[in-house]
Parts: C-alpha cells; structure tokens; sequence
C-alpha cells in the first residue's frame, strides 16, 4: 500500500472519530437538556415505585408470601405446614404476589404527579416482574407515562428499582426447616431451627396461638434491615396430634 493511501485512510479514520464524537456530544447535551426539563417528574415516579416495593416486601413477610391470604391462614398469615403436609409456596408464587401487590399499589403514582400543573400527564398500563434474589428484590416496573408541555412530549416506561432484603435467604431457609417438619410432624425441632439459623445468619421466634396446636413462626433478619428494624417473615406450623 503507497504512503498516500495510508494518509488518506488515517484522514478518514480521523473524520470519523470525530464524527462520533460529536454525535454523541449533541445527543447528550440534548437528552441533558430534555433531563432537566422533566428530571423531577422522573424522580417522583422513581421514588414512588421504590416506595411502593418496599412497602410489598415488609407487607408480604408479614402475610407469609401472600397478597391475598389464602382460606388455610390464622390472623391473615398463612399455614405452611397443613395437616402433615409441607404446603410453603414457591418463590416464582410469591414473586407473582408482589407483582400483584405493586401493580394495584402503583397508580396512585400516577394520580400524584398530575399536581405537577405546568406540565399534562397521562399514564398508561401498569405491569410489573419480580426477582426474589438472595439478598435483594428486584422489581422491574413498566409504568407508560407521557409528559407534554410548551408543544413538547416525553416518555418514561421502564423503571427498576432494588429492594436489599433477604427475601430470598429466608425462603431458602424456611424450605429448608419444612423438609425436617415433615419428618416429624408432631415436634418442633429446635435443634434444626438452630442449625438452618447458623447457617443463614437468621432468627428464629416460635409462639403459640389461640387454636391447639397451630405455632406462629417468625424468622427475623437483622443482616439486611428495613427502615432500621429487622426484617421479619411470618408463618404457621400446624403440629399433628402425637396420641
């Protein structure tokens, strides 16, 4: 290849870093510039839908996984161990309870931001996928929003947001209790609460209730708390009749 051609090639190779350059320079100054513009309707509806999670996961625990409480419950809060059975729900369940939870909970998002008067806001159809992890929660919401003012119109529909709590951790561990309960369905067996508690760095509080011999299991999580209290699952055991 001659010199000449080589700095032509050098030439255009240059052109077109500099093209690029400049391209994503005038793009990012035009979404900075739409950003700013609509930034605070974008960080109440952001905020809201943290909320909104948070508020399913500390509600869900407290109701055993459910959103809407099954007919085999005491007090709202669900049996896990039912007439010798292991019936704990599986996680995929509970994640489609906590999407049902925000997705109903969500539109008051929506209500609220219209008190932003300079701007016309309509919303579209919620819909919500939730991951139970380990360690967190996390919620990916797709909430259509559509923003006008002075002739001008902007769009927000996926948001995602993170709840850290050990959701995930304690399903694993309660699972995992249900396997020696069925073992043994007219004890409980303090030992393997003990064990399953080491191993998962939780807690374990087990109290008697009203009807014979129906247990309310809590399981409290202080590794990862919720508004600076611990993070705490509920659940009942229905022990057999030992006679």
């Amino acid at each position: 290849m001659k010199r000449g051609q080589i700095s032509v090639f050098v030439i255009l190779g240059i052109v077109l870093v500099v093209g690029i350059v400049l391209f994503f320079s005038f793009k990012d100054k035009e979404l900075s510039e739409a950003d700013i513009e609509v930034r605070p309707i974008y960080n109440f509806l952001e905020n809201c839908i943290e909320k909104e999670a948070g508020d399913g996961v500390v509600y869900l625990a407290e109701t055993g996984g459910y959103y809407n409480v099954p007919e085999k419950s005491y007090l709202g809060i669900p049996y896990y161990f039912y007439e010798g059975k292991n019936v704990i729900p599986s996680k995929e369940f509970i994640e489609g309870q906590l999407s049902d939870y925000v997705n109903n909970g969500l539109p008051h998002c929506i209500v609220d931001i219209r008190e932003f008067d300079d701007f016309n806001i309509e919303g579209g159809e919620i819909s919500s996928k939730v991951k139970i992890e380990n360690d967190k929660v996390i919620f990916k919401v797709n909430l259509p929003v559509s923003i006008t003012k002075d002739e001008e119109t902007y769009n927000f529909e996926n948001f995602e947001v993170e709840i850290p709590a050990r959701m995930g951790t304690i399903h694993n561990a309660i699972s995992e209790y249900m396997i020696e309960q069925e073992k043994d369905p007219v004890n409980v067996c303090v030992s393997c609460l003990y064990d399953i508690g080491i191993k998962y760095d939780l807690d374990t509080n087990v109290l008697s209730s009203d009807t014979e011999g129906d247990l309310m299991f809590i399981v409290s999580d202080s590794v990862n708390k919720i508004d600076n209290q611990n993070y705490q699952y509920y659940y009942i055991v229905q022990l057999e009749d030992g006679e």
